[in-house]
Parts: C-alpha cells; structure tokens; sequence
C-alpha cells in the first residue's frame, strides 16, 4: 500500500503539470512543451523550421545553447527585406498559403511568444505572426523586436522576449490563431548573426499584483496595499521627494500617480515599494511571493519623465539563493527613453532575468525600489504591478537556470530508444536518490542512493531491456523532490 500510495502521489504531481499550459515552437525543456510542440502535434505533421529568401539557420551544440542539447544560428545579409527564419505548421508551405492548423487556444488574452535569443552583432530583426488578422483573411505582420525589449547594442548576451501576441496590434493589426499559427524573425534590412533557443508559447491563464496600481485589472490577486501577506506593505520616500498627485489627468489611470523628484547627490536615495514599511530591508520579517518564481513572471511599471534623465530600478529578494539582498540596472536598459518627455511609457521587465547578473528567489521577502544612483531626475509613476500565472493554472515553472534551493532535473534525449542522460543540479550536498517507475508504480531501476554534492551531475540510464510506453524518475534530495517524465521507444 505504502508503494501505490506513493505512486500516486507523484501522478497527482504530475498531473498539476499537465494543467500548464505551453507550446513548444522550438524548445527542448518538457515545462516549454507541455501541450504539445511544433514538431510532434497532430495538427502539424509536417511542422518545423525553414528559413527563405537567403536567410541562413543550422543547429548548434550544447555549448552554445541556452538550455538543453540544440540552439539554431541564423545568418541575415539584409539583402531582402523578406529573409525568413519561420516556424511553420507545414515546412512545404512556409507561406501559410494552404495549410490550416486551429490553434485558437492561443487566443487567451494574455498569451505570450516567449524566446531566448543572443545577439553576435548589433542588429535589429524582426518578429512576424502570421494568422488570421483582423478577423478578415490569414496574413502577416510584424514589429521590431526591440518594441518588445530587444536591446540591439546587447552582443554576446542571453536576452529573454516576452511578446504579447493577442494584446499586442503588429502594425496596427489584430491577430487570432483559429486558423493558423505560424512565427518568423525576418531581416526588414537588418544584417548580423543570432543564436535562438527555447521559442514556445505561454497561454496559462494570468493574474495581477498591485505594487502601487489604481485599475483593478492590475490587481486582481490583491496588492500591498491589501494583501495578509503586507499588513504593512506600500510605498514611502526615502532620500527623494515623493507626493501623490489625485489628478485624473495627469495619472496614468484612475486618479492617483506618484511624483518623484531625485536630486542626486545621494546614490542611496529611494522610492520604496515593500511589504513592510518598517522594515524596508527585509531586516525582521518575511513574505513568500514564490508565484513570482515562474519564468515568465513580469514586473510592469508605467513611467512619464518630467526632464531628461535617467535612474535605477532595484529587486529586492534572496540574492542568488544566499543573502537577502537587493540589486539595481538603470531604467534605460531596460526600455526607457531618457528623451521621450511627458509622454508615458510603459517599462516591462521580467522578474526571472535577475539584475547585475544576480537572480532573486521572493519566497522569503520581496520588494521593488526606484533609486538616483547619482542622478537628477523628475518624473511621474504609475500602474505598478506584477503578472504571474494564476496559482491555479499549475505550479509554475522554475527559472531555466536554476539557482537557490531550486533543483533541476531533466533527461534528454527524450524520448529515447537506447542510452538517455538525467541530467540535475543540487542546490546544496544531501542524501540523493534516483528511481525509475512504471506507469504500474513499480520501481523498475535505482539508479542513485547516496549523498552527493551540491553541483551539477550527469548519469547515463539504459532503457534497451525496457518496453515501450511512458515512465517516470523522481529525484530527491533533502527535503525537496522532483518527478519527470520519459518516453522510451524500443521499437526502433
């Protein structure tokens, strides 16, 4: 008994999983895929990539991928405002000419087109959707990436795009997926060389968190203001002038804003947005805002500047799974336009990227602050929030490069016909285990019993002697477990 209910305890696990709701476009992470991918679904039996009109692509090694064994390198000479890298439903028919796949799931209005890519040169491609635009007939459109937080000048860096694709207008246009779903990076002029990785998307039903937010839309799962979790929690100046302006008309939305002067002659002076403001540190007390974990989980800020300037946007959390602690990058690199002067402009950052190459777990303690760090600055804010994906919707998905007491645990390839590696990371030394089970809930293979140290750790499994069908392997370390799954084909 103690054995089945164990089993069933990891297919309860996994099947919160199955509640999650992404699409791989081109992803090897099974969290990316959990609804199917471009490659393997039945809608698209002949799915996959291509590039067209001289763009070149060809698939690069472990070492220069950003998760898992493959990344594409794709080559654009700008010498055709249409070079293509598409991912497309069928490789005959890149130019969704005939093909129909119904994809309307992607209609959720908070659907994401997430991808990793790496700039080798300054450049500036393109994204394209190319489905059913403005209810009338399937065409394309497409923006610059940098409107969605591509910075160009960022060469030899990993750089994360979230792309709202149903709120988002590509041209002014309106696009649904009931139809056709089909994506594409195109050259518009640009020349250079880029590395893409771990393209899927994200339709998992969201939530806001107030931060400092007047319209009830950004602050459906509560906010500091109001939530148990901040009995204390708002905002407070600290070295700057900060008022609140009840105008309409001059906020962003609702009624109130935030003025904010910085006279920079402190680098330490803040604005403060925590849970407690008595505590501004995280000295005393804690917070568990661990829905704010999940890889696509967003810190949305509106900004308007009153004169030309420039200042500090700093996280607050568990600093790379040690210190609490708090880290801070200029607003510019990160979308804002120093010059862009009474006009509001909406600053979006995801939470997961971390700052100063430092990641935050916000399990124990959370908090946002806008600082000088030396510089003069006027402005207005407003619409301050976080959206995460509903505590309901699954339970979330880890950084890709996992840090803190975060294990990470996968097999590739997967599936397998002969030798598969698990692959996992330990965030500190304890006794590990590592088992194999049917879908019976029989341990077919122990693989590892023993303690093992904090690190990364690799272990060939192979599955020649086993059936074909689905298996799980669990991992546990400590106090902590994870389940995965492995499909073995045998047959072949």
């Amino acid at each position: 008994m103690k054995k089945l209910t164990s089993f069933f305890a990891l297919m309860m696990l996994i099947g919160t999983q199955c509640f999650s709701q992404t699409f791989g476009i081109f992803a090897e992470r099974e969290e990316a895929k959990v609804a199917g991918d471009l490659f393997t679904d039945s809608r698209t039996p002949n799915g996959g990539w291509v590039t067209r009109n001289g763009a070149t692509a060809i698939l690069v090694g472990e070492d220069l991928a950003y998760y898992g064994d493959s990344a594409l390198q794709v080559e654009m000479f700008g010498l055709d405002s249409k070079e293509y890298l598409t991912f497309t439903v069928d490789t005959d028919d890149p130019e969704g000419s005939v093909t129909r796949a119904d994809f309307s799931e992607f209609n959720e209005p908070d659907t994401w087109l997430v991808m990793f890519i790496k700039l080798k040169a300054e450049m500036s491609p393109n994204v394209e959707i190319q489905s059913l635009r403005d209810g009338a007939a399937v065409s394309e459109s497409d923006e610059p990436l940098s409107k969605f937080g591509l910075n160009t000048k960022a060469v030899d860096v990993w750089q994360k795009i979230m792309i709202p694709i149903v709120t988002s207008t590509f041209e002014g246009h309106n696009h649904s997926f009931e139809q056709l779903a089909q994506f594409s990076l195109r050259s518009r002029g640009a020349v250079g060389v880029f590395i893409l990785d771990e393209v899927f998307v994200d339709y998992r039903p969201k939530t806001t968190f107030g931060i400092y937010a007047d319209n009830p839309d950004f602050k459906v799962a509560g906010s500091l203001a109001t939530d148990s979790r901040t009995p204390n929690g708002g905002w407070f100046a600290n070295g700057v002038v900060a008022s609140e302006v009840v105008d309409a008309e001059q906020a962003f939305a609702g009624d109130n804003c935030l003025n904010v002067a910085m006279d920079g002659v402190v680098s330490k002076s803040w604005l403060h947005f925590v849970y407690d403001k008595d505590d501004p540190f995280g000295m005393f007390g804690s917070g568990n805002f661990s829905e704010w974990n999940d890889i696509n989980a967003t810190l949305v800020l509106h900004v308007q500047l009153l004169m030309e300037c420039d200042f500090h946007i700093t996280y607050q959390g568990l600093r790379n799974g040690v210190v609490m602690e708090e880290s801070d990058e200029p607003m510019t690199k990160h979308g804002m336009d120093k010059t862009k002067i009474g006009e509001w402009q909406k600053i979006t950052m995801i939470l997961d990227e971390g700052l100063e190459g430092n990641t935050f777990d916000f399990s124990q303690w959370a908090g946002f602050n806008l600082r000088d760090r030396n510089n003069v600055a006027s402005f207005l804010v407003d619409e301050v929030y976080v959206i995460c994906p509903e505590a309901s919707s699954n339970v979330g998905i880890a950084p890709m490069k996992q840090t803190g007491t975060n294990m990470y645990l996968r097999n590739y390839p997967n599936p397998v016909s002969d030798i598969t590696t698990i692959e996992f990371t330990l965030p500190q030394a304890a006794p590990t285990s590592l088992v194999v089970y049917d879908m019976l809930g029989q341990k077919v293979a122990s693989l590892i019993n023993n303690t093992l140290d904090a690190g990364n750790h690799k272990i060939s499994f192979n599955v020649k002697d086993y059936a074909p069908g689905i298996y799980l392997y669990e991992l546990r370390s400590g106090n902590q477990s994870q389940v995965k799954k492995m499909y073995i084909n045998t047959m072949f």
